[in-house]
């Protein structure tokens, strides 16, 4: 019998953004998280923009932002709250509670 250990995926780096410049906080929820709105803090930049790098195991993982406790998926179009596909986004893709999510891979 021959056993093939395939090695542990390596940590990738992700880059999280959303603009919103007028926002009091944000944070980046997804299945990496365990979908835990406030667990994963994102930081305000000079420009508007929140960003946040995570080291995520290689994978597609969906994910939201939760800016001022209002889920959103779009960083380009921050009023969107997930309620109907983004047509800019080839990335979003419908979940089980009849709303959307973006996909990221890492």
């Amino acid at each position: 019998m021959v056993r093939v250990e395939l090695p542990k995926s390596p940590l990738r780096q992700v880059l999280f953004e959303f603009y919103a410049p007028a926002a009091r906080e944000a944070f980046v929820v997804g299945e990496f998280n365990h979908w835990d709105a406030t667990g994963i803090r994102m930081h305000r930049c000079a420009d508007g923009n929140w960003r946040v790098e995570l080291m995520l195991p290689a994978g597609i993982y969906r994910y939201k932002f939760v800016v001022d406790s209002v889920w959103r998926c779009s960083p380009d179009h921050p009023q969107d709250r997930c309620d109907r596909p983004c047509q800019a986004c080839p990335r979003c893709v419908p979940n089980l509670f009849g709303s959307f999510d973006r996909i990221v891979i890492a």
